[in-house]
């Protein structure tokens, strides 16, 4: 909460001052609750405080969160070991990478830019060695969001993108979009309600469909976990290519596909769709 509050406080800050200022307060409480109330042992705590530190600064400029966020780097808060965080370490880590103010750590920082060139750098890779150009290339875990291609790997290409200006990471954040739009082996969109042969059966509440008993159309641009394999699809017959493993359906298992979540699959479409949409304004 506070790394949001302080982030939507700095964006709204010229349009609507009075509503900057008390979204910024409202930072500052809860990072100061968090402070004095959370268990350090607890897991990804140390990268959700950095989060918020490296905002509060951006958004503030004192000298106290940025020696905050430095000190938690330096203990290793952002280093990758944690599989359920890990794909957001750079968010976590972007208020920091993207600040002009004079007291940013400049070697803080450039460690930083390098963690995300190399992660981009990685999915440049992957998305060239599979048939389907995609950045999972299934040499990798393949479920829970992670083999639908969009902004799962996408982000940190964009990330890569804003920092160097190079082409090969506005591209390969662009193949990994016709992954999930539908240049795939099963030909079908990720994504409700868009394409000919969209998901009809997300797993969500079944008042979000037009008709009884999940029937009938659903929300629209709901972003589902898409394909997968592994152990959680083993009633799968083996004749069926894993690149096609896919259920569509409400329940019976098929969470793994039809499910979906904020950060993992609707958050990452919204940043990569947004961008590329302001990316071809700004050419034309």
């Amino acid at each position: 909460f506070a790394a949001v509050a302080a982030q939507y406080a700095r964006l709204i800050e010229k349009f609507d001052p009075e509503q900057a200022r008390a979204h910024l307060q409202a930072a500052r409480k809860a990072y100061a609750w968090a402070e004095r109330h959370t268990a350090s042992g607890r897991p990804g705590v140390g990268r959700l405080q950095a989060w918020a530190a490296a905002e509060l600064y951006r958004a503030t400029g004192e000298e106290k969160y940025n020696q905050d966020f430095i000190r938690g780097f330096r203990q290793g808060s952002l280093k990758p070991g944690d599989p359920m965080q890990d794909p957001y370490l750079l968010i976590y880590a972007w208020p920091y990478i993207s600040c002009k103010r004079q007291g940013v750590d400049k070697e803080v920082q450039r460690r930083l830019e390098q963690m995300a060139i190399s992660k981009a750098d990685l999915f440049v890779r992957t998305a060239e060695s599979a048939a389907y150009r995609m950045s999972n290339a299934g040499k990798t875990y393949m479920g829970w969001g992670t083999c639908n291609g969009g902004g799962y790997y996408a982000d940190p290409c964009l990330r890569a993108y804003w920092l160097t200006g190079q082409q090969k990471y506005l591209d390969t954040a662009c193949l990994n979009a016709d992954f999930q739009l539908g240049c795939n082996p099963l030909s079908k969109t990720f994504i409700t309600g868009m394409g000919a042969r969209p998901p009809v059966r997300p797993e969500i509440s079944e008042f979000l469909y037009k008709g009884p008993g999940t029937s009938g159309e659903t929300v629209k641009g709901i972003t589902v976990f898409g394909l997968a394999a592994g152990v959680e699809l083993d009633r799968y017959p083996s004749s069926i290519p894993t690149w096609r493993r896919w259920r569509d359906l409400w329940s019976s298992h098929s969470e793994i596909c039809s499910e979906f979540t904020i950060p993992q699959t609707i958050g990452p479409s919204a940043i990569l769709y947004g961008s590329l949409y302001g990316e071809s304004r700004e050419k034309k």
